[in-house]
This record gives C-alpha cells, sequence and structure tokens, in this order.
C-alpha cells in the first residue's frame, strides 16, 4: 500500500490553493473554507465506492455524512445500502471546525471507516485512484479551476446571504 503520507501532501498543496483564491477576491475566508470544504466533500462522496452486489454498503460513505451535516448538507443521496452500516459509519464520521479562529484557520474532516485507507489507496475497482485525493487535485489542477472560481464568484452574494 502506497504512504498515507500523500494526502497529507495533497492536503497542504489544496490549502495553498485556496489561500490563493481569497486573496486574489477578498471573500470572507470563514464562509470560503466552509464552501470549498463542502465541494470537496460532495465530490469525495461520489467517488466513494460502495458494494450492493453483497447487499452491504454505506459505511464508508456515511462516514462523511457527519462533515455534510455540520456543513448544512442533508442526507439525501450521500448514503444507500444497509441501515445498521450506515448508522455505524455515521457513528465513525467526525468534524471539528476551526474556522472562526483569526489566523490559522481550518476545517478537519474524518473517516473513522477502518478500511478507508484501503479504499482510498485503490483497494477498490470501483475508485481505483482513491476519492480525497483525486477531489482535491480536480479542484486546483495548477490553481483553482476557472469554472469553478466564475461560479463561486457568481454565486457569492446568494452564499453570503443564506448564512
Amino acid at each position: 500500500m502506497r504512504n498515507p503520507m500523500s494526502v497529507h501532501i495533497e492536503t497542504r498543496n489544496f490549502n495553498r490553493h485556496i489561500r490563493s483564491f481569497l486573496r486574489g477576491t477578498h471573500v470572507d475566508t470563514e464562509k470560503a473554507i466552509k464552501k470549498f470544504a463542502f465541494d470537496l466533500l460532495k465530490k469525495i462522496i461520489k467517488k466513494n465506492p460502495v458494494n450492493k452486489e453483497v447487499g452491504h454498503g454505506g459505511r464508508s460513505r456515511a462516514g462523511w455524512f457527519v462533515a455534510i451535516e455540520a456543513l448544512g448538507g442533508s442526507e439525501s443521496g450521500i448514503a444507500s445500502g444497509n441501515v445498521s452500516e450506515i448508522r455505524e459509519g455515521k457513528a465513525l464520521g467526525g468534524f471539528t471546525d476551526n474556522t472562526k479562529t483569526i489566523g490559522n484557520q481550518w476545517i478537519e474532516i474524518i473517516n473513522g471507516v477502518s478500511y478507508i485507507l484501503f479504499l482510498e489507496y485503490g483497494h477498490s475497482g470501483q475508485a481505483p485512484f482513491g476519492m480525497a485525493r483525486l477531489s482535491m487535485r480536480e479542484m486546483r489542477r495548477g490553481q483553482l479551476p476557472q469554472d469553478m472560481t466564475r461560479r463561486m464568484q457568481r454565486r457569492w452574494k446568494q452564499f453570503y446571504y443564506q448564512g
């Protein structure tokens, strides 16, 4: 299995691009971080494999739900599968919001499902290139993708006034 340290490297690069975006747009840092986190989670969840063939699935995907809920999202479309596995996945997820602190603002999202690293490093044929690292790369490719920047600037007032 590959070194899990690469997730930290991806995070460092991803954060650098968020800071660059914030400097260029002068938007509220707390709201922008939450928006980036929410968009990133949506991408990760869509890539998170679910084994529907054997009547299982949803535990690893539900591990992300705690963060989605904390960021104001809903469960619809996030998890599908065995109800007890989904409940277990939700119990293993974690979320820390440190966006109100001046200076070093951050959000920590944890999927505590025991096999999440195996899924991230290509154990599943459904996600051979992982979920989190690939999603972060898609959102930052050199600079933040121009379509996301335009979309965020276009919808900023709507997002800003929602809370």
